[in-house]
């Protein structure tokens, strides 16, 4: 019986492996279902270029994640400065808007609306309490309706694939760059003063311009963990999928697709949380289940071109608002390290939000390929022939949605699944948190700290 079973060789997972052998705690087995590891973080190589899922530059001022980073890449650790834009009404603008943008980069007519009406929905709050509870009343209390209708509004609506009415206003205070149009103003005035940045710990804070990143693609930091874990005695097993997690007086045995079984002493399990309630069995208790609490992820379909020019922009990446667009966000990883792709050529990664089995989804890669290529001519991005050639990896379980139910529904299933001893639920797909790899590291390492030098 192995001492600890991880489900999921991702970041979170693969942390979580590492500090437990750092801890002493070598009797451990990592099982993944996919062939590859890494999860949302792994990198592959196409035709001499490197790609990674999307744009993963870390971002961070916790000491003890970029102590780890410097630890366990060393000279292969990139330190760079972030540069990001927006397609926005026709042209390409620095992301976040800063008030250069607002007052010289937007139409006078447009720039003028949305600060008057920023003004005018200040003036509102002073006298008309907000209850600020879904996405769309967070955004017009904080940026005035004007530019919620032009730009937070449509984006979401694209992004989500839901109306912002029907979204937590969490989403909006984890996720949009500054909070309001008076700490855009505030930035271009100081960036010293401590009261006007206190949003620094936002994912996407103007004021973190420093990022962290492996100079062969994110993937490789994933290798590295993995290679650690197995050179001091831990193993990790591809290719297999949990379909069952039976828990009882003498611990948990673990199901794979294939009828093997794992057993274990404790589990930390990086799968969706909602997945891990419908697998788990409790022999020693059979208490019928809470109530399912229903959960939604958002997918993603990532489209890679293999472009014949030695860049397209200097941007690690572009957001694309418009709804007509069907891609979000762009990125090209040239940027982000230099030798991700060679000199003539250069690799970009375009995000397609949808739903699992929507039309989107089930469209053939090649239709795909066709819209892509005609809305990223008509964005002004790039050109049908600079792309040779393309590839297409479906994610289902990419984005936590927070409807305005997740709430109550996610409480629902954590006292479910805390009702086993022993058993962890971390990462981005376990604890049900749109959070980055910086988060979901120091989840993997906080779970091994809670099982110790498994005495």
């Amino acid at each position: 019986m192995s001492t600890v079973i991880i489900i999921g060789a991702g970041i979170a997972g693969l942390s979580a492996a590492y500090r437990l052998i750092e801890n002493g705690c070598t009797d451990i087995v990592v099982l993944e279902k996919s062939d590859v590891i890494g999860g949302l973080s792994s990198s592959f190589t196409y035709n001499g270029l490197i790609f990674d899922l999307g744009p993963h530059q870390i971002h961070t001022e916790d000491q003890r994640v970029i102590g780890f980073l410097h630890e366990i890449l060393k000279d292969d650790l990139i330190i760079a400065q972030k540069k990001a834009s927006h397609w926005f009404l026709g042209k390409y603008l620095n992301y976040p808007l800063g008030i250069g943008e607002i007052l010289f980069g937007l139409p006078l007519k447009v720039s003028l609306g949305c600060f008057l009406d920023f003004c005018k929905q200040t003036f509102i709050n002073i006298f008309v309490k907000k209850e600020n509870d879904s996405f769309e009343s967070w955004v017009i209390s904080h940026f005035g309706k004007k530019m919620y209708d032009i730009y937070f509004g449509p984006y979401t609506q694209k992004v989500w694939g839901k109306p912002p009415a029907q979204l937590a206003a969490i989403c909006a205070q984890e996720r949009i760059a500054v909070q309001n149009l008076f700490d855009v103003l505030m930035g271009a005035v100081t960036t010293k003063m401590l009261k006007f940045r206190n949003h620094y710990h936002l994912p996407h804070s103007p004021y973190q311009k420093v990022f962290y990143y492996p100079k062969y693609g994110i993937g490789q930091l994933a290798k590295l963990m993995a290679d650690y874990v197995t050179r001091k005695g831990g193993k990790i097993v591809l290719q297999a999928e949990v379909v069952k997690i039976v828990n009882d007086a003498s611990g948990f045995s673990v199901y794979s697709q294939t009828g093997e079984c794992f057993n274990g002493q404790r589990v930390i399990s990086t799968m969706p949380i909602h997945e891990l309630q419908e697998m788990l069995v409790n022999n020693s208790n059979l208490q019928e289940k809470n109530p399912k609490g229903k959960l939604e992820f958002r997918s993603v379909i990532f489209m890679f071109l293999e472009i014949n020019r030695p860049a397209v922009t200097d941007n690690h990446w572009i957001y694309f608002p418009d709804r007509e667009c069907i891609f979000q966000r762009t990125s090209e990883f040239k940027n982000f390290s230099p030798v991700m792709c060679p000199e003539d050529r250069t690799g970009v990664c375009i995000e397609i939000p949808c739903d699992y089995k929507d039309n989107l989804w089930d469209m053939s890669n090649d239709e795909l390929y066709e819209e892509v290529i005609e809305q990223a001519g008509k964005e002004n991005y790039l050109k049908r022939e600079w792309v040779d050639n393309y590839h297409v990896v479906r994610e289902r379980y990419a984005y936590p949605t927070y409807d305005l139910s997740y709430a109550e529904n996610l409480a629902k299933i954590r006292d479910y699944i805390d009702s086993f001893n022993g058993l962890y639920s971390i990462g981005r797909q376990g604890a049900f948190k749109y959070i980055n790899i910086d988060e979901v590291m120091m989840m993997g390492f906080e779970a091994a700290q809670k099982i110790g030098r498994c005495s």
